[in-house]
């Protein structure tokens, strides 16, 4: 009887704990969800009709996000399934091989269905039409394809996920090259042959480290440079790498396992003085998101001024492109062409980098937008 009544005050206890918690505010970890969302507020009562409907709705949402352990209920569950059943808990999140994580869209969009013959001349279409009307304007245009993490390292992708041998973004860019005169740069086979200089590709998260950056740049301006020699070439001896603290990434930090996913982070440290400054960004449309619009200018070069439309990938390649060009826009937007930015900066060069998982969007995109000149050149 009495080993009863200690098991029931156990389970009341039990039960009681997470409220308590959440009264008394110990241990909340509300910033740490991993869920990339603003969690619930206890909604203010009014003595309106419509707020009195909607307060228990509200109520209850704002429990079920800020119940006390939440967090360390949820990193529990997420652990069980990684260590225990070896799924991954997350859906955007898969599992790889020896610690490796990787995003399942990316993955996903490597094994997509095919396109067919008319939606691959869309494609093509698409990108002749952006390359001609930058080049109308007086400068460069060069696509560049970033390729997703499982497709530099495939071997750490689980057998079940196996990627197809043919996928769309081999029908984009063997159509481009074939049936268009559009620049391109596909970095795809270069950086797998780069896997012997040491890991490019951080494990627990979804894009290249500062080796992998430094080595896409290095590529995209030796590209540049058969067009425009005078621009100075990106050497290796430029950037000294290293093991920095550790940490672990957004795909770790998606399973709320960020203690358990650590690595060690491959930095570069710059040898000599730095060459460029950040400068204050044209506001605009801008002003919300500050981090996509960066600029820089390097006052020791005259040529040439770049404008870069991109995505997360370039984000680590912003040294390296400063150092060797005069002035870089770097915008991020890939689905439809800066119209009024190429025609207010009058840039030389205009790039547009790319992550492979996205380049399927982009022509569906692009027939659903026109830019804000009204000028047709993104559909």
């Amino acid at each position: 009887m009495k080993s009863s009544h200690v098991l029931n005050s156990l389970f009341v206890l039990l039960i009681c704990l997470p409220l308590a918690v959440m009264v008394v505010g110990i241990g909340q970890n509300y910033s740490r969800t991993g869920e990339k969302r603003e969690l619930a507020v206890f909604p203010e009562f009014e003595w309106n009709l419509p707020a009195l409907t909607a307060f228990p709705k509200e109520v209850k949402e704002y429990f079920a996000d800020n119940f006390g352990l939440r967090y360390e209920l949820i990193q529990l569950h997420n652990a069980w399934h990684v260590h225990v059943l070896n799924t991954s808990p997350n859906t955007k999140v898969v599992l790889g091989k020896e610690g490796w994580l990787f995003l399942r869209s990316a993955i996903d969009s490597q094994n997509k269905k095919l396109l067919a013959d008319d939606e691959v001349a869309n494609w093509v279409e698409v990108m002749e039409k952006r390359s001609r009307w930058v080049e109308s304007q007086g400068a460069h245009f060069l696509f560049v394809v970033v390729p997703n993490k499982a497709t530099v390292y495939p071997e750490y992708v689980p057998g079940n996920l196996k990627l197809q041998d043919l996928s769309t973004t081999d029908q984009v860019i063997q159509a481009l090259n074939r049936q268009s005169d559009v620049n391109v740069l596909d970095l795809r086979e270069y950086l797998v042959g780069k896997k012997s200089e040491g890991l490019l590709y951080d494990l627990t998260d979804t894009h290249w480290n500062d080796r992998g950056a430094f080595l896409a740049a290095s590529e995209i301006v030796r590209q540049l440079r058969t067009t425009f020699s005078e621009i100075a070439p990106l050497n290796s001896s430029e950037c000294e790498f290293f093991a920095s603290e550790r940490a672990s990434g957004e795909l770790a930090e998606l399973l709320l396992l960020n203690d358990e996913f650590q690595e060690d982070a491959i930095r570069c440290r710059m040898r000599g003085p730095l060459l460029w400054q950040g400068i204050p960004s044209p506001k605009r449309d801008y002003d919300r998101h500050p981090d996509r619009m960066v600029s820089t200018v390097n006052s020791r070069l005259e040529f040439p001024k770049v404008l870069m439309l991109r995505d997360s990938f370039t984000t680590r390649m912003v040294p390296f492109l400063s150092s060797v060009f005069s002035e870089v826009h770097y915008v991020w937007e890939t689905d439809q062409l800066d119209v009024g930015r190429i025609e207010s900066n009058q840039p030389d060069i205009v790039i547009l980098a790319v992550v492979e998982r996205f380049l399927p969007r982009i022509p569906e995109l692009a027939k659903l937008i026109r830019d804000h000149t009204s000028k047709n050149v993104s559909h």
